[in-house]
């Protein structure tokens, strides 16, 4: 796939640009999004980009300065210009600099496709098939091999060091370099090898690679993860986190005989971990934030089980909640859309207002309204970040029936606005996924 940066000082349109075309059809992945020039030349300098679509007027450095630069250091990208400005200059100068073209906002979705589909047909005419096969671009095997036109069987290794080779290609996984290279003669010391076939994608490769480094084996590769977080994710929501943490070794052992993706492996456990989290009300942005960092940085599997384990363990052991306490966590866990107060719940549980409210607040050192209050605030961080659902949506389902009433609690509790909360939390997750 080749690699699309998308740079533009609107947020809104970097989201838009997201999802305005089937970028995969077009065997295009957006690798990056850069709300200025400045830092989308920075991630060049450290990542292989092939496309950049670009706005013109933004703050700092525009869009043709910053494609000046990159032409200037003679980088192979290829730069489409959009703007709100039809201005002949303008226009003049970008084509001047070499750009594939100049599209005016709204941006026309057949043209900007076209001129995509150009790039990518003009770079798969004039790049070595096999380098750009090992790059991950839609290189047929069939064509490698009759390009390396090697009268033996090839295949293709993947190792930590330098091998012999026919060609070779360093490529970043888990953290760690790693040389894909195609071979007629196998040797030791090597982490995976594939006898080239003309169905071979490598891709599919790469992932099975990913696999062995992280499980140390490849497995079944059933899609089970759904199953494991729907076992467990009652527990959570009960507050019987000692559940999670005795199952955690039969849960090891599925994930070890099946090897799913790594990187659905992680979300399982971010996802699993956050709704630890926010059942402790522990709903911050640090605290995700480290959640997020801590779970992807880990590159062997059985150093993040050690990590998931020693997490819960802290928090069950900073965390013990009498029956009564337990049983109001719990109503608030599945009724919080409803207009739920002390007193009723009191009433509810045949035990005195004044009473409960203190014993809540003694193990919780939190009042009913502020649980009830993290709790709303709690699924909305899980609706902003997994639905499309607007702002406004989210506040009436949660609970709330006062917009302004809801932005005040998320931005007392989380630090931020819904909307910036969203807005760090997908930028967050997105440079993760391309690390």
């Amino acid at each position: 796939m080749y690699k699309l940066m998308i740079v533009d000082d609107e947020y809104m349109i970097l989201e838009g640009m997201k999802c305005f075309l089937d970028y995969q059809s077009l065997h295009v992945e957006i690798v990056h999004t850069a709300e200025n020039a400045e830092s989308a030349l920075q991630y060049i300098k450290e990542n292989h980009v092939d496309i950049i679509i670009t706005d013109v007027t933004m703050p700092g450095m525009s869009g043709l300065e910053m494609i000046q630069e990159i032409y200037q250091k003679k980088l192979t990208i290829e730069c489409i210009v959009m703007s709100g400005y039809q201005e002949f200059d303008y226009v003049k100068k970008a084509m001047s600099l070499g750009v594939k073209n100049y599209l005016v906002k709204p941006i026309n979705k057949e043209e900007l496709e076209q001129t995509i589909r150009r790039i990518v047909q003009s770079k798969l005419q004039s790049a070595s098939r096999p380098l750009d096969f090992l790059k991950g671009y839609p290189v047929n095997a069939d064509d490698v091999m009759e390009d390396m036109a090697c009268d033996k069987d090839m295949y293709l290794v993947a190792s930590y060091d330098t091998i012999p080779a026919l060609i070779s290609l360093e490529r970043h996984v888990q953290g760690k370099v790693i040389h894909f290279s195609i071979v007629d003669t196998l040797v030791d010391n090597i982490i995976y090898a594939e006898k080239l076939i003309h169905h071979t994608l490598f891709e599919t490769f790469k992932t099975k690679v990913e696999k062995i480094m992280f499980y140390g084996k490849l497995g079944e590769n059933k899609d089970m993860l759904w199953e494991i977080y729907n076992d467990i994710y009652p527990s959570i929501l009960a507050g019987k986190v000692n559940d999670f943490l005795e199952k955690l070794p039969a849960v090891k052992s599925e994930l070890e005989k099946w090897t799913p993706d790594v990187h659905l492996t992680q979300q399982l456990f971010i996802q699993l971990m956050m709704d630890v989290y926010q059942y402790f009300n522990r709903v911050g942005h640090e605290d995700l934030q480290t959640l997020f960092t801590s779970v992807r940085q880990y590159q062997l599997f059985n150093d993040l089980i050690q990590f998931i384990s020693n997490e819960l363990l802290n928090m069950i052991e900073l965390h013990h909640y009498s029956h009564n306490v337990k049983k109001v966590l719990t109503i608030i866990s599945q009724e919080y859309q409803s207009d739920l107060t002390l007193k009723v719940v009191s009433q509810r549980l045949f035990i005195n207002t004044v009473y409960l409210g203190q014993i809540i607040k003694k193990e919780t050192s939190l009042t009913f309204a502020e649980l009830l209050n993290k709790q709303r605030v709690k699924v909305a961080q899980q609706l902003l970040l997994g639905s499309n659902d607007s702002i406004d949506l989210i506040c009436y389902k949660v609970g709330y029936s006062n917009v302004g009433y809801f932005y005040k609690t998320f931005k007392r509790l989380c630090g931020e606005s819904p909307k910036a909360y969203r807005k760090q939390i997908l930028s967050l997750r997105s440079e993760l996924n391309e690390h």
